[in-house]
């Protein structure tokens, strides 16, 4: 059998303080969410473009600083959705 490894994911969304409790950074190892995230994630199908492989982190932040990007864009209009910070 051979084996394949998986790169962790981030969330680099806003935090989430409802039925779930998830930071900003909240990092996964082998990109496997677990059931109740996943659960909240189909729920608000939005969410899923804010797990990133880490790898990306950097390429993510930098375009987060740029306030007419399309993460900077999406990214404020789920904090209003959710009302996190």
């Amino acid at each position: 059998m051979i084996e394949t490894k998986t790169e962790a994911s981030t969330y680099v969304g806003p935090a989430i303080r409802t039925s779930i409790s998830m930071g900003r950074f909240t990092t996964f190892r082998n990109g496997v969410l677990p059931i109740e995230i996943e659960e909240y994630v189909s729920e608000n199908p939005e969410l899923k473009q804010f797990f990133i492989p880490v790898s990306k982190l950097q390429e993510v932040m930098n375009e987060g600083n740029d306030p007419k990007s399309f993460f900077s864009q999406n990214l404020r209009r789920i904090q209003r959705k959710l009302g996190g910070k």
